[in-house]
């Protein structure tokens, strides 16, 4: 009877013990992280994803209230595995500190070799910006391996790209009050192969980079030197090394704000941003889709009654469909709202969503997708102006 009692209680212990198991198991998405920390005011400036080890690294810098105002920068690991479902925030792995005129910072994980570069700016006194690279190395504890400042003063860094054969450091040359495109070559080692400069009478910032399908460069940039409005878009063809192929404007009589170019093999182009010359009735998210050459495929926009915009765009693993995002308003004069749309190759929207809260605006820095869920690195910033960052992690689909 004794051992009765014994095998019955065991068996429900066992039961409850497996209950307890699936509830635990079940996580509901979408799934936030904050990113916040005492008197310090946070801002997400992007994430990389190590292969196989299903972990994301995001980028992380900090206004730190101090006898003088600085910025400290981390990294932190994010656990993303699709067989644990967990999130955890790992502790900071590493980090620096820089002066008070910090102006940026980014960080990229080559396609190649795997290391993890990245760079920041200082503005000096005056004009004077200061550019530094830097090459991050170790899976555990990252130590900054290689600094390098060759000739990049003056220059304001908008993004470090890594191409097949180095990197590509695409911004803007500051020469007085005016701006052009520029674009600096690096090696896989970090030395300046070559700087190119491109420009008008106005104001001409570079995006993005992409490699292309017959081994040249795709520069994505905005112009208010030519095109057809107040602020184009421009694509521009270099070859490797350096000189011009071909230049296409695209935009209307308003103006186009272009953020990230992503590619398919190299040979079609993906530009998301924003459009006041294209829909209605205020700004819109846009996406053009081009050729390798400059030839413009069709253009979408996509929006509601009040201000939207694309930040950044990915295309979804082993498919032909993209989603890219951004931000949409919540009402005339309101905060923002994170902006999500899937479409296919076509242009044609699949779904789309929106992740926000009252009284805060919510601007998404990066996305990344795998073939189940995708991953948002965000900015929330509320009605006083102070900034913590988010991540969001969600499933795919409507």
């Amino acid at each position: 009877m004794n051992y009765q009692k014994t095998i019955w209680c065991v068996l429900v212990l066992l039961a409850i013990g497996s209950c307890k198991k699936d509830e635990k198991e079940v996580v509901q998405y979408p799934a936030y992280i904050t990113f916040s920390e005492e008197g310090k005011d946070i801002s997400i400036e992007g994430m990389v994803r190590y292969p196989f080890l299903n972990q994301l690294f995001v980028l992380q810098t900090a206004e730190v209230l101090t006898q003088f105002q600085q910025r400290e920068t981390k990294h932190y690991v994010l656990d993303v595995s699709n067989e644990s479902k967990d999130i955890q925030k790992a502790k900071s792995t590493f980090h620096f500190t820089a002066g008070a005129n910090t102006h940026k910072g980014s960080m990229k994980l080559h396609k190649n070799n795997y290391q993890m570069i990245g760079f920041v700016t200082d503005h000096a006194t005056g004009s004077t910006i200061n550019t530094k690279l830097y090459n991050l190395q170790g899976f555990g504890q990252m130590q900054i391996s290689t600094i390098v400042n060759q000739g990049l003063d003056n220059i304001e860094p908008i993004r470090l790209v890594d191409v097949n054969d180095g990197y590509l450091l695409v911004g803007a040359k500051i020469n007085g009050n005016d701006k052009n495109v520029v674009v600096v070559k690096f090696s896989p080692t970090f030395s300046k192969i070559w700087e190119k400069e491109f420009g008008g009478a106005g104001n001409d910032m570079a995006m993005d980079a992409v490699d292309l399908c017959d081994n040249n460069y795709g520069i994505l940039a905005y112009t208010y030197s030519k095109g057809a409005g107040d602020r184009d878009i421009w694509y521009l063809k270099l070859d490797r090394n350096g000189y011009l192929i071909t230049d296409t404007t695209f935009g209307g009589a308003g103006y186009e704000e272009p953020q990230r170019m992503i590619t398919r093999g190299g040979c079609e182009l993906y530009i998301a941003g924003h459009s006041t010359s294209f829909g209605a009735p205020e700004h819109d998210a846009y996406v053009l889709k081009i050729n390798d050459k400059g030839g413009k495929i069709w253009e979408k926009t996509f929006g509601t009654q009040y201000h939207d915009g694309f930040n950044t765009v990915v295309n979804i693993p082993n498919t032909k469909t993209f989603i890219a995002a951004g931000r949409s308003m919540q009402g005339v004069g309101q905060p923002e709202d994170i902006f999500l749309v899937c479409f296919d190759e076509d242009g044609k929207e699949l779904w789309r969503k929106k992740y926000g809260e009252p009284n805060y605006t919510e601007l998404p820095q990066d996305i990344i997708a795998d073939e189940e869920f995708y991953y948002l690195a965000c900015n929330r910033i509320d009605i006083a102006g102070k900034s913590h960052g988010v991540f969001i992690k969600d499933r795919l689909g409507n």
